[in-house]
């Protein structure tokens, strides 16, 4: 599993976004997997999206790993899927939601995000199998999606790719979450309801959020949680070495890509900005002995 810490500067991913279409494609919508870099000619922008035309352009020729058939491009539509209707009422960000659109493929997205937590486990499964419990979604401020939209667009605005990719962000948890979940506005929610609904806050994080493959306790219903999240990474700088003195990244970088070697056991990230992170959903599991 992957894993993310958050400093003052910035973070992760694979970007699809909302993007405009041609009359002959299906849809309002379309997506692009990679940032394409400037050509020199003059920047136009699309009257009704903060993207270049460029992008669009980009995006009509490389829809869905390079599949243009309607049936793909309906299934990479958040609005036209069942399974994201309890989702759209979440999250407001069209780029987030065709990101997981995307992600989930032909898969419905609570049981894609338990194939990826599965497909990711890093543990050795002799000493225990995960079982998990729930998938949850939990109502969010607004700024926050619209804090990543901006970062996004920012990073796309400098010609950069937003590398957006899902990672897990292990914390502590006392309630049930998706059933019985914390008051945030209580001094008593836990930090995973908290982050939830508000995001990461590097103020009571300190300067970085660990991204991380597993959950670091567990709740009085012994249970454990960990949190999925979509993270901007940027320009990410690749080291084996563990820097916890750095207060940003390095220069013309954007995140920390901390890789298996001496010092660390699983791979890692670090970012710099809260921007650059949005949770979106908690995975609640317990680990079921291997006898």
């Amino acid at each position: 599993m992957s894993f993310i810490h958050t400093n003052k500067p910035r973070t992760l991913a694979n970007l699809f976004d909302d993007l405009d279409l041609s009359d002959e494609s299906v849809g309002e919508n379309t997506v692009y997997s990679e940032a394409v870099p400037l050509t020199g000619r003059p920047i136009e922008r699309d009257t009704r999206h903060s993207y270049l035309t460029e992008e669009a352009s980009f995006g009509r020729e490389n829809t869905q790993r390079d599949c243009k058939c309607a049936s793909c491009l309906l299934a990479v539509t958040p609005s036209f899927r069942a399974d994201f209707d309890n989702v759209r009422r979440v999250f407001s960000s069209e780029k987030l939601l065709r990101q997981a659109a995307v992600f989930a493929g032909t898969r419905t997205i609570r049981d894609k995000i338990e194939d990826y937590f599965h497909a990711t486990w890093a543990h050795p499964l002799h000493l225990g199998i995960p079982i998990v419990q729930s998938v949850s979604f939990m109502s969010n401020d607004k700024q926050l999606c619209e804090r990543f939209d901006e970062y996004l667009s920012e990073l796309a605005f400098d010609n950069i790719e937003p590398n957006v990719k899902p990672l897990w962000h292990g914390t502590n948890v006392r309630c049930l979450l998706g059933n019985e979940p914390c008051n945030s506005e209580s001094d008593d929610a836990c930090a995973s309801c908290n982050i939830l609904r508000k995001g990461f806050d590097l103020n009571k994080s300190g300067s970085a959020h660990p991204y991380r493959s597993y959950a670091d306790s567990r709740n009085h219903h012994n249970a454990y949680t960990i949190l999925f999240c979509w993270v901007a990474l940027g320009r990410d700088f690749a080291t084996s070495e563990d820097l916890p003195h750095l207060t940003e990244p390095p220069y013309r970088y954007h995140s920390i890509h901390g890789t298996v070697g001496p010092r660390l056991n699983y791979e890692e990230y670090v970012i710099y900005r809260t921007d650059a992170a949005v949770p979106f959903a908690a995975v609640t599991y317990k680990v079921k002995d291997n006898i």
